[in-house]
């Protein structure tokens, strides 16, 4: 750095020689916010070496080494919270920094002034012209937003505002601005005077640093996540500091990215005004370094945290124990540091159960009892909460046996293998042992494909797939009801059991005595890391895979797959979660075995099972749209059995035939042009079909409501229900609160009852469902929208203020409902001229919703614009007459015309 332009400021000596250094406070200080103090004792070492001061410079350098290991393993290692250590570190940079400026200030002296000759007329031009560059590069960097601005309003239809893009274009040119004028009073301060080199050098060094900061980001995000992207999560669902959380996190984050974005600014600074290509070259090394010397600093921060839990999270299931139980450490730091994560009880659940795991029972017990106390009553956390809670109130550390569990093989993961088939292939190769290789066990998959050339399974989405798919591979099914100690007397026998959700399957293989849990696989959740590493390792070995490295991948799988259930999925009202059966799949030889564990005859019990196996068979034929199979194979299950199921399908079948007008939405007559259609009318003619119908519908009507129906009748009963009716509307209404009240956690279900009262205009019910819906997914920022509207709607600014502040606004600007509700608050706010300009905007973007032109007559007539307003209350009434809101706008405009 030979220019007197440089930021370092160097001095000649008397022998002409320039040496480095010594900078002035606030070149030190502007340099260690931006670039960390570790650089700035760099900066200060250099000028020493320059001088001889080689002692010295060591010390200085030795000093810098200590701090900056300390740094960086308390970065990792040190559990506190975030904003603690965030802000810390960032007291502590300075501290550092201006130690650095005590430390030159002691050894070298203080530095020359700078601006004290400068005349204020040399001011201008460097200011002026440093302002228009940070204004012009703001405006590049703001192009790409704005397009995506612009493309994401296209996307909505009733969006006509284009000023929202605009300003989108020109939001960050005022911090432009004002970054522009920091560089041109640093070019004011220039003794050999303003020149034109110095902007080009300073344009030249902003796209070297900002490419080679870029390049090592992605450098840094590559390694912290091992190699890519540890795990496919939404950053929104996984954020260390989510936006719906408190303000702190938002704070310290907003804090860090000032910092970053100021180094921005004075790392092109170091580039000075060299006057050959190969002076750029040799300064590009400043950007490492200046990269190396922040590390510690990045790594307390949200976003190094953000690409950081991926991969903790992934290595919590590496086959390798010492990897595992240090990804363990790093989870403990993580939960520790970031109590508010928003995915803190997921993680805090798998810490917990490692902890038991290990006999560390009385923190496992701590981690639960924080899940309780912090999370009850979100729906999002209702079955971590829940288990927490199971665990807490029947917990027995005497009982405690973790490893008691049947040892199932896991099989290896291919394209063609969905969770619910590995679950099946698993039992299998669990029957018939080590000595049969799971490749033969695979290659008889190829008679079941559905194309020769490559193996292309059907989806297995229920027990009755289950069955035909086992018994294609020469394997017994035995359906039974679910029942947890049925469950557990089978597992003593070896004999491992099939649970079915909603359309994925657990296969449960344990019970831990110790917590009442029961220890499942579940291959839903593998990662795609993982199905990455599976697909690249196998095209590697061309098949002929190392056993070592396959090994290691099955206990991956196996660790991942793993899932503890908790006892009231089998409870009222909590078992509509899962299926009403259980299946087992083995040999035909353990009819005995299994009948024994069931505690019937194994004669009933077989009969038993194929009935409900054909009342199963009937509901995927109901699913398929065919209604005569459908009712056939339920009359088969109503022969062999009387529960209710088979009872159940038939009417769900009888209703599907009934409904067939509204279905297919034609009134065609074409049951006289099609002999297929007239066989079914004509089945659906006989008496003993008649008889069993109604015996159905009558079963059907009285366990509606008491005891129930099984959460698979439900759905499959719901598209069959019209919400333009107003009884089956009632009965949609009915069901989605029984799904919502047996799982909250479905945000999809409250959003669906929150449109079903839409429809009926039953507004508070409908702000009801939206909150539970906002509980279930904080993310969902549609639904809290939908909410804030609601209460408008009910004439409660105030909640609707409530809702929105714990929303992220940029991703709803766009929304006419938006606007409408920031003109409701406003309006409440008594701020009439605010108001009356969001529920304009409103207008624009949406004009055909009656309520904004009430609400914007009223506020045009709050401002005495009589005409405008009058205007206003007209469409109002025009667009959807005979509703509440144009009974609203009439007695206004009747009022009007009385008073004048």
């Amino acid at each position: 750095m030979n220019d007197s332009n440089d930021i370092s400021m160097s001095l000649p000596t008397p022998d002409g020689k320039q040496l480095p250094g010594p900078w002035p406070w606030y070149a030190i200080l502007f340099t260690g916010v931006g670039l960390s103090g570790f650089f700035v004792w760099f900066m200060v070492c250099w000028a020493l070496w320059a001088r001889d001061k080689k002692g010295l410079c060591l010390a200085g350098l030795a000093a810098n080494f200590a701090v900056f290991g300390a740094m960086r393993l308390a970065s990792v290692h040190v559990s506190c919270e975030c904003w603690i250590l965030s802000l810390g570190t960032m007291f502590l940079d300075l501290a550092w920094t201006m130690g650095a400026w005590y430390f030159q200030y002691s050894n070298l002296g203080p530095a020359p002034a700078r601006y004290r000759s400068t005349k204020p007329g040399q001011w201008v031009a460097p200011v002026l012209v440093g302002g228009l560059l940070g204004f012009c590069i703001a405006a590049l960097i703001s192009i790409p937003q704005a397009m995506e601005s612009r493309i994401e309003m296209l996307s909505l239809w009733d969006s006509l505002n284009r000023e929202i893009v605009l300003w989108d274009f020109f939001k960050d040119t005022f911090s432009g601005i004002a970054a522009g004028i920091f560089v041109g009073a640093w070019w004011a301060g220039n003794p050999k005077g303003f020149r034109v080199r110095d902007v080009v050098c300073y344009l030249a060094g902003t796209m070297i640093a900002g490419i080679g900061l870029l390049l090592l980001f992605k450098l840094q995000a590559f390694l912290i996540a091992g190699g890519g992207e540890a795990l496919n999560l939404d950053n929104r669902f996984n954020a260390v500091a989510p936006s719906w959380g408190d303000g702190v996190g938002d704070f310290v984050l907003t804090l860090g990215n000032y910092s970053e974005s100021l180094g921005l600014i004075v790392l092109p600074l170091l580039f000075g005004a060299p006057t050959r290509f190969r002076d750029f070259a040799r300064r590009t090394l400043l950007i490492p370094l200046a990269f190396f010397c922040s590390f510690p600093f990045w790594m307390t921060s949200n976003s190094h945290w953000m690409d950081y839990q991926g991969k903790v999270v992934y290595r919590l299931s590496s086959p390798d124990d010492s990897e595992r139980h240090q990804a363990q450490k790093e989870l403990e730091v993580l939960l520790a540091r970031y109590p508010g994560h928003a995915r803190w009880p997921s993680l805090a659940e798998k810490h917990a159960s490692y902890l038991y795991h290990e006999g560390r029972t009385a923190e496992a017990m701590e981690y639960n009892r924080r899940i309780v106390e912090g999370y009850s009553g979100l729906n999002q956390w209702f079955w971590t909460v829940s288990q927490a809670k199971a665990i807490l109130e029947d917990s027995d550390a005497s009982r405690r046996n973790p490893m008691e569990w049947l040892d199932v093989p896991i099989i290896e993961h291919e394209s063609y293998l969905t969770g619910n088939w590995m679950c099946l292939l698993s039992v299998i190769k669990y029957w018939e042992g080590e000595d049969v290789p799971e490749s033969q066990i695979k290659a008889r998959l190829r008679a079941m494909s559905e194309t020769q050339d490559v193996i292309s399974l059907r989806p297995m989405l229920s027990f009755a797939h289950l069955d035909d798919a086992a018994s294609n591979m020469g394997y017994k099914t035995f359906i039974l009801p679910s029942d947890i100690e049925t469950a557990q007397r089978l597992m003593e026998k070896g004999i491992p059991v099939f649970l079915e959700g909603y359309q994925q399957f657990y296969l449960m293989v344990g019970f831990d005595k110790g917590r009442s849990l029961s220890l499942t696989y579940n291959f839903f959740p593998i990662s795609n890391r993982l199905l990455k590493d599976n697909r690249a390792e196998a095209e590697e070995v061309l098949g002929l895979e190392d056993e070592g490295k396959s090994r290691q991948r099955r206990e991956r799988i196996r660790r991942e797959a793993y899932w503890e259930m908790s006892p009231n999925v089998w409870e009222d009202p909590a078992k509509r979660v899962i299926s009403p059966f259980m299946a087992v799949v083995a040999p035909e030889s353990y009819l005995s075995i299994v009948a024994e564990a069931v505690g019937q005859p194994p004669e009933d019990l077989e009969r038993l099972s194929k009935a409900r196996l054909a009342a199963l068979i009937g509901l995927t034929y109901v699913q398929a749209g065919n209604p005569v199979q459908a009712v056939e194979w339920a009359r088969v299950s109503a022969r062999g059995t009387d529960e209710p199921l088979p009872l159940y399908v038939a009417h769900l079948a009888h209703t599907l035939w009934k409904n067939r007008r509204e279905n297919v939405k034609s009134q065609i007559g074409l049951e006289g042009r099609f002999e297929e259609l007239q066989e079914i009318i004509d089945y659906f003619k006989q008496p003993a079909v008649l008889d069993f119908l109604e015996k159905a519908e009558q079963r059907f009507e009285a366990d509606l409501d008491n005891p129930g129906l099984p959460r698979m009748i439900y759905r499959d009963y719901l598209p069959f229900l019209h919400k333009s009716d107003p009884a089956q509307r009632l009965i949609i209404e009915k069901i989605y609160n029984y799904l919502v009240q047996a799982d909250p956690s479905r945000s999809r279900d409250w959003s669906r009852l929150a449109d079903i009262y839409e429809f009926a205009n039953d507004i508070p019910p409908m702000v009801l469902a939206l909150e539970g819906q906002i509980s279930a997914s904080p993310v969902d920022q549609k639904a809290r929208l939908r909410a804030a509207y609601g209460y408008v709607l009910l004439d409660q600014a105030e909640k609707a203020k409530e809702v929105l502040e714990e929303a992220d606004t940029r991703r709803l600007r766009h929304e006419a409902d938006h606007q409408f509700v920031l003109g409701a608050i406003a309006e409440w706010e008594e701020k009439p001229e605010k108001a009356l300009s969001h529920y304009s905007t409103a207008v624009d973007m949406r004009r055909h919703i009656p309520v904004y032109h009430l609400h914007y007559g009223r506020a045009l007539l709050a401002m005495g614009r009589t005409a405008d307003a009058k205007m206003a209350l007209e469409w109002a009434c025009r667009i959807d007459p005979g509703t509440v809101v144009t009974e609203k706008a009439k007695k206004i405009l009747a009022s009007m015309e009385k008073n004048t």
